[in-house]
């Protein structure tokens, strides 16, 4: 498999400077958690139900700030943009926008599914209830009052990881076995994390039996910050026990089923916070540190499956 260099993975154009107070940070990731799960009603019950449950996720289009919710074909579809936040639902023709600031989520939700029904019709089905979230007022009927500060903060954090990942998908898409439709990037509202997914081996049933996946997530039992993380995954259990190489940046965390690489965003933060910093691709260092981690620990990844082929995979 080609290494990756980490300039490979830099967007040309950069987001703002990534400065936000740790736990205004967590505390706005928590509440647009929860006000993700009211765009994410379109996808789920306008849009058209996939085995992956990726008709409930997001994606992006170039030039935009916002989330798409997918699968509606050329219905109704609701955006979510962190930095605000805003909620925008639309049928290509007209477009009706939420300021979600000060409102509770039950409002939320009804709203977006009242204005779906209005643009796009009736729903194609009911929605899966949403899972459990992390806790917060919010979830009893607080209004959403993030932070702005930490608002914009978390904007960079997903705008800087949904650039990484379409170049880090471009680069890797001539490893994946068929197909490309795990690689775009998506944001998936259960767990809130924005994701892309190779899948480098397939059973004889066709079933995925190896994967590397690249993203971030929000704060949870891993870390209390939230992190970007590099996950290889094997079916047959060959990744348990494993010596990792050491990372530039980042670490190998132990998740039962193996280790996954993680690079905490309180570091980024704190490298971000350090005018002196310089990453050695020579980008600026919050973003070029990322780089750094994802290529690193996706080159580990990616060395162990090349000389460690399983039968029987195609």
């Amino acid at each position: 498999m080609k290494r990756l260099r980490a300039f490979e993975l830099l967007p040309a154009a950069y987001p703002a400077d990534f400065r936000a107070d740790q736990a205004a940070l967590v505390d706005a990731w928590r509440q647009v958690h929860h006000v993700a799960q009211a765009v994410a009603e379109v996808g789920k019950s306008w849009g058209e139900s996939r085995d992956d449950d990726s008709h409930s996720a997001f994606t992006s289009l170039p030039g935009s700030s916002m989330f798409w919710s997918t699968g509606t074909g050329d219905g109704v579809v609701a955006g979510l943009d962190l930095d605000g936040p805003t909620i925008s639902i639309e049928n290509g023709n007209e477009q009706i926008v939420i300021d979600p600031i000060g409102r509770d989520v039950a409002w939320l939700r009804e709203r977006v599914r009242l204005y779906a029904t209005l643009l796009g019709g009736e729903a194609r089905q009911d929605a899966v209830p949403a899972p459990d979230l992390p806790d917060h007022p919010v979830a009893s009927g607080a209004a959403v009052d993030a932070d702005p500060a930490a608002l914009a903060g978390l904007a960079w954090i997903y705008d800087t990881t949904r650039a990484l990942l379409e170049r880090w998908s471009a680069a890797v898409r001539t490893r994946a076995v068929d197909g490309r439709h795990e690689l775009v990037p998506r944001l998936w509202p259960h767990h809130f994390d924005l994701a892309s997914l190779l899948v480098v081996g397939r059973d004889a049933a066709g079933a995925m039996s190896r994967t590397i996946g690249v993203g971030v997530t929000p704060p949870d039992a891993v870390d209390p910050s939230g992190y970007w993380y590099v996950s290889p995954w094997a079916a047959d259990g060959s990744l348990e026990d494993m010596d990792w190489p050491e990372l530039p940046i980042g670490t190998w965390v132990e998740r039962g089923a193996g280790a996954m690489a993680v690079l905490r965003v309180e570091e980024v933060a704190a490298l971000a916070a350090d005018d002196d910093h310089e990453a050695d691709v020579g980008s600026s260092a919050p973003e070029g540190a990322i780089a750094e981690f994802v290529a690193a620990a996706f080159n580990a990844c990616a060395e162990h499956f090349d000389q460690n082929e399983p039968h029987g995979t195609k």
